[in-house]
């Protein structure tokens, strides 16, 4: 008998990368995000953590892009709100991709001493950000003290207007052992889980228009993610 039209499987785009699997449901307009750190010999990959937040898409990804927050969300984990200062910075553009790079101090918890092998209870970092594309996040997160590299990798899939699938990986170029791959994690999953309860308690419309929220000069970066 003649197999019935309707008797089939749709396919869809699907590749592995980054220890991933890329879906595209309908037709990709881009690639899978370009993340060299991801594949650099020279850094160890570690997957964090995939979960499902009651918060949207643009809403996680611009949380990602401001770093005045991490002073004060982040108080009691990596954040020093005695030292709220930022270094200045400037925003740069490069068709969708947005890059920025800033210097702060960072407070280091004795589970951190261990994971950055830094002993003092407070250290300069800074971030280079990168929007890499709308919905993808990079960001390297570079102590001065010793010169480590940790860097974050976030993706945001909107499972609907308010709920997002969120992923976030990292790499390091201080090639820690599997034994300490777990200790960095949580340290990271602590960070997430704060923001988590911040952003699960904002409005998830997400107003690209640069008037309606209130900025401040901080903002540079998340007022040329809505624009």
């Amino acid at each position: 008998l003649p197999i019935p039209p309707r008797a089939h499987a749709d396919t869809v785009l699907a590749a592995e990368r980054y220890g991933l699997v890329w879906v595209c449901v309908g037709m990709p307009r881009a690639g899978i995000p370009d993340l060299p750190e991801a594949e650099d010999g020279e850094y160890v990959l570690i997957h964090e953590l995939m979960e499902e937040w009651k918060a949207s898409a643009p809403r996680i990804i611009d949380n990602a892009l401001d770093v005045s927050h991490v002073a004060w969300v982040h108080r009691n984990s990596v954040g020093s709100a005695a030292n709220p200062r930022l270094s200045d910075f400037k925003v740069e553009r490069d068709g969708e991709r947005l890059m920025f790079s800033v210097s702060y101090v960072a407070a280091v918890n004795e589970q951190q001493k261990k994971n950055l092998g830094i002993t003092s209870d407070l250290t300069t970092r800074s971030t280079h950000a990168e929007l890499v594309q709308p919905l993808v996040f990079r960001g390297v997160l570079e102590y001065h003290e010793n010169g480590l590299k940790h860097v974050l990798f976030k993706t945001a899939t909107p499972v609907d207007d308010r709920t997002t699938l969120f992923c976030q990986f990292i790499a390091r170029n201080d090639r820690p052992s599997p034994e300490m791959w777990e200790a960095i994690s949580a340290v990271d999953r602590t960070v997430q889980s704060e923001d988590k309860a911040l952003l699960e308690n904002v409005n998830p419309n997400f107003p690209i228009e640069v008037t309606t929220e209130l900025h401040t000069k901080a903002d540079r970066m998340t007022l040329e993610y809505r624009r």
